[in-house]
């Protein structure tokens, strides 16, 4: 197990030994959630991060409707946001 020291501006230092096991490199994604009382983290791609966003938004309602026909969805987009009526 490593040790490992929370530093300036809480940033936390992945141990090389636990990096290549993991095989994380610079730039890749981690999701962190708190699993009885630890920090657990774990790999995650970029597409996860998308899908996840995307859950997100459709929880909040913050989705388009569907549309019998593109003119219809043409129409929609252009029309100003506070116009906007809920199809």
């Amino acid at each position: 197990m490593a040790l490992l020291t929370v530093e300036k501006k809480y940033r936390v230092k992945i141990p090389a030994s636990l990096r290549k096991r993991m095989r994380i490199s610079i730039g890749d994604l981690l999701e962190a959630e708190v699993k009885d009382r630890k920090i657990v983290m774990a790999p995650k791609s970029a597409i996860d991060q998308v899908i996840a966003e995307g859950l997100e938004d459709v929880k909040k309602g913050r989705v388009s409707p569907a549309f019998p026909s593109a003119e219809e969805a043409i129409r929609y987009l252009h029309t100003p946001f506070f116009a906007r009526q809920k199809v």
